[in-house]
């Protein structure tokens, strides 16, 4: 997947997984961003993996794969 950005909205249990399964496979940390409303929540992620944090805008105007990784009740 190289060249291809990926982003997470929401950056709990499930975007933490797969994160690092991306990761495992050889996925670069330069192409994966994340978001979340709990910010102490993303800097963890963001501190664990060395991926980059934005905003919800920033990964819908930049990411070429989006993942929604939030509780259905939470949107």
């Amino acid at each position: 997947m190289k060249g291809v950005t990926i982003g997470f909205i929401g950056a709990g249990n499930m975007a933490n997984s797969l994160i690092r399964g991306l990761l495992a496979t050889g996925v670069p940390a330069s192409s994966i961003l994340a978001s979340d409303i709990d910010l102490e929540k993303l800097q963890v992620l963001v501190t664990n993996s060395r991926i980059s944090s934005a905003t919800n805008q920033q990964i819908a105007n930049s990411a070429d794969v989006v993942i929604l990784a939030v509780k259905p009740q939470v949107m």
